[in-house]
Parts: structure tokens; sequence; C-alpha cells
């Protein structure tokens, strides 16, 4: 398994703080690799929401924006 931040080197540890010993070691790291999986899906998910969002609350303010009347746009 790689070092995948400090959860993927520490195992062991997890493994006895989450009281997985009765687990064996291929089935800890499968659950460890599902929820680092899952994990990582969510954040790119999020990312992208979020990309999006921006992206048309952009478009929706550049189009909410008043444009200046005559009389403004000679005083520019």
């Amino acid at each position: 398994m790689s070092c995948c931040g400090r959860a993927g080197c520490r195992l062991d540890d997890l493994t006895a703080d989450a009281e997985l010993q009765e687990k064996s070691a291929a089935d800890v790291k499968k659950m460890v690799d599902l929820l680092l999986s899952q994990c990582q899906q969510a954040v790119k998910e999020h990312e992208e929401k979020n990309k999006d969002l921006t992206s048309t609350t952009a478009t929706a303010s550049q189009q909410t924006q008043p444009q200046p009347t005559s009389a403004e746009s000679r005083m520019l």
C-alpha cells in the first residue's frame, strides 16, 4: 500500500483505534482504500459543483448588471 497521507501510513494505529484487530490486514487495507477513494470522489464532485456554481454566478451577475443610460455614458 502506498502512503496516502498520515492515514495510510498509520494503518496499525487506525486498526486499533477502530477496534478492528480481529479483521485481517487485507480487509482493513480494502476498507481504507475504499474510504480514501470515496473521499477523493466526494472532494472532486464538490470542487466541480463549486466551479459550476461560480461560473453560473459570474454569468448571472454579468447579465443583471444595469447598463448605463445615454446620459451616464456621455459622462464616462
